[in-house]
Order: structure tokens, then C-alpha cells, then sequence
């Protein structure tokens, strides 16, 4: 692993702490500031992931006027300021305000940081960095949830602490992270950059994956209860298992991409629709577990597949705007995934007895179910000559 590769993989572990890292103290929070509305209080958490869409549109115009070494820079140092400032102040407005800062921190790198892989590497490289940074996505948020909980138990200050790390991550990036090559040309650099409709689409299934994704955590130790197989503790559990498996497949994603090539979009929603369908319907210990294998293979694969072919339909120039559309999709899932729930309570299938489970579980599988007669009717796209095969090509002619 070189220090570039590892530096990301750094960026990576921290980009979805933002929110979820202080839910452990919420309940100390709320003590600490009585007579504040709770809706205040749970902006704490959801005010961060609201702050990010807004910030990762403008990201491509920002990168191209000051390079994006300097804005990650900038970036990291708004996520310390306004993730550690939160436990020094004694105003529930001055704490949101940095929570919003926080959210403008993560809504500058997160987009940066995944357009990277394209500045440094090519081929299965490019493949196999992308894939292994949506796994030091996984374990990272894990790691850093539990020791947020540890600090927690300290005081709802401490629990703040936990964004210190960002100053590890920012050394990190000044003494290993090159800078990448800036437009040279300035009227390329002042036009719009036109992305193709495939990005959007990507940006839409991924809003739509990880708002059911999220709904997975907040209704799992419910489940467990009223069907009387666990507790929130096994729940606890459950979430560790998910996490491990997503983290092993994104560390192998270039082999499982190439082993299902075309047909891997189909086997990650079948496997995430199944294991929803098993855990809502198979009854025993046993077969839950089963199921959140199978989510958790889902999540692993999932989200590094968004962004390997978005950075395929794009030119190098134009990542960082194609992965904004893929960040703000995963934000804006986050933040929709509670108003799935009352709309599932609402829908006809609520009064079928699929619940919230059986009801992601149907969907996710019908749009797996779908693909097959799209791979059956198309024919996989050959990949362009590269200069080196063009040139083996012409050699092996004059031969």
C-alpha cells in the first residue's frame, strides 16, 4: 500500500462520521440544554448531512479555481473546527452552528476525496483503490461509533473529541497526498462541464439504496424484539457482522467485479433484497443472521460499483461534479430514510404483512429481477483500444 492509496483510505474512514459519531451522547444533550425544543436537539444529527448537498455542487467550480489539494486542505480544517467546537460551547444555537460547519466541511472533501482515484490511478488499480475505500468507509464509521459511545460515557463534551482524528488525516494529506494536475486551459476550466444522464441516474439509485440501507438500523431491534429472535444487543451484533462482510468485499471488489462482471448490479440488489426478505420472514436466529450476510455483501459492493462506473462515464476533469451527484444522492438517503419508514406505514404493502423488511426486501429484488432480460437482450460494450493496443495492433500487422 503506497501513502497515496493510504492517505484516501484515511479520507474515507471519516466522511460519513459526521452525523452518527454524537448520537450516543444525544440523550446527555438533551439534559444538558432543558427547555430546547427536541427538534433542535436531533438537528444535531441531521443538520450535517442537510449541509452537504449544497456544499458538494459547488465542489467542481471551487476545485477548479484553487486545486483540490488546497481545498481538501480547507475542507479537513472546517470538519475539526466544527466537529471538536461542538463539546466547548454552552448555546444550543453556537453548537448547530458548528454542526453546520461540520456538514461544510464533509460536503468539501467527501466528493474530492472520491474523485482522487482518477488523478492517480488507471485500470484495475483505479478499481481496486475505489473498492477498498468504500471499505474503509464501513469500518471506519464502526470503529469511530464505538469510541464516540466510549467518550460519551465521560460527558456529551468528550463524545466531540472523537473528530480530533481529522487532524491526523489532514497531516496525512499535507505530507503525502501529491497535487493533483490543475486545467491548464482557462476557458476549459470557466465551462460548464455537461455530465451524461447515466450519472443521474446512478445519483437516483443510490439516494434510493441507502435510504433503504438506513431504514436497515432503525428498525432491526424492533424487529428482533416483537418476533422475539433478539435485543438491541443483537442488534449491536448483527450491525458488527454487516460491517466486516461489507469491509471484506470492498477490499476484494476488482476480483468479485470481475468474476460477475455485467451481471454484478443484478447478484447486489438480489443479495440485498433477499437478505431483507429473509430477516423479515425466516423466523429463527439463525436465518436472520443469514440474511444480514447477505446485506452486508449488498453494501459492500453496492456503493464502490456506483463509483467505478461513474468514473467511467466521465472524463477525468469532470469526477469531481459526477461524484458530487453520487454524494448528494448518499446524503439526501440519510436523510430521507426516516420519512421511508411513515411512508411504508402508509403504502398498500404495509396491509399485506410485508412491513418495512418485506417491503424494501420486494422491491430491491423486483429491480434485481428486472435486469435479467436487460442482460439477456444486450450485448456487454467492448472496452476502447488503448493507445498500447492500438500500436501491439499495427505491430502485429506490418508482422
Amino acid at each position: 500500500m503506497n501513502t497515496t492509496a493510504a492517505t484516501l483510505y484515511a479520507i474515507s474512514a471519516i466522511t460519513v462520521l459526521a452525523g452518527a459519531a454524537i448520537a450516543p451522547a444525544l440523550g446527555s444533550i438533551a439534559q444538558n440544554f432543558p427547555g430546547v425544543d427536541p427538534i433542535l436537539i436531533q438537528m444535531l444529527i441531521t443538520l450535517p448531512s442537510i449541509m452537504v448537498i449544497p456544499c458538494t455542487m459547488l465542489s467542481n467550480k471551487v476545485c477548479h479555481r484553487f486545486g483540490k489539494k488546497p481545498v481538501l486542505v480547507a475542507g479537513l480544517l472546517f470538519y475539526f473546527v466544527g466537529g471538536c467546537g461542538g463539546g466547548l460551547t454552552d448555546n444550543i444555537w453556537t453548537l448547530l452552528a458548528m454542526r453546520a460547519l461540520l456538514g461544510i466541511g464533509m460536503g468539501t472533501i467527501t466528493p474530492v476525496c472520491h474523485s482522487l482515484p482518477a488523478d492517480f490511478f488507471q485500470g484495475e488499480r483505479k478499481v481496486t483503490v475505489i473498492g477498498r475505500m468504500s471499505a474503509f468507509i464501513t469500518i471506519g464509521a464502526a470503529v469511530c461509533s464505538v469510541g464516540a459511545g466510549w467518550l460519551a460515557v465521560l460527558s456529551w463534551r468528550a463524545s466531540f473529541g472523537i473528530y480530533a482524528v481529522s487532524l491526523l488525516v489532514l497531516l496525512m494529506v499535507i505530507l503525502f497526498l501529491p497535487s493533483p494536475r490543475r486545467m491548464e486551459t482557462p476557458s476549459l476550466a470557466s465551462a460548464p462541464v455537461r455530465l451524461p444522464r447515466k450519472v443521474y441516474l446512478l445519483g437516483l439509485t443510490m439516494l434510493v439504496y441507502m435510504a433503504a440501507f438506513y431504514a436497515f438500523p432503525l428498525g432491526l431491534s424492533m424487529h428482533l424484539e416483537t418476533a422475539g429472535i433478539g435485543d438491541s444487543r443483537t442488534a449491536g451484533y448483527l450491525f458488527a457482522l454487516i460491517s466486516v462482510i461489507a469491509f471484506a468485499i470492498g477490499m476484494v471488489f476488482p476480483k468479485f467485479m470481475a468474476f460477475f462482471g455485467r451481471r454484478l448490479l443484478m447478484v447486489l440488489l438480489l443479495c440485498m433484497g433477499g437478505g431483507y426478505l429473509i430477516v423479515a420472514f425466516g423466523g429463527s436466529a439463525a436465518l436472520v443472521w443469514f440474511g444480514c450476510c447477505l446485506v452486508g455483501v449488498g453494501l459492500g459492493g453496492l456503493t464502490p460499483l456506483h463509483y467505478v462506473l461513474v468514473n467511467r462515464a466521465v472524463d477525468k476533469e469532470a469526477t469531481v461534479k459526477a461524484v458530487s451527484v453520487l454524494v448528494a444522492g448518499t446524503f439526501a438517503g440519510q436523510f430521507a430514510s426516516p420519512f421511508l419508514l411513515l411512508l411504508i406505514k402508509n403504502i398498500p404493502a404495509a396491509h399485506l404483512n410485508l412491513g418495512l423488511f418485506g417491503s424494501i426486501g420486494s422491491v430491491m429484488t423486483i429491480m434485481g429481477l428486472c435486469l435479467i432480460p436487460v442482460l439477456l437482450l444486450t450485448r456487454a460494450v467492448p472496452a476502447p483500444a488503448t493507445v498500447s493496443s492500438r500500436t501491439s495492433a499495427r505491430a502485429s500487422a506490418r508482422q
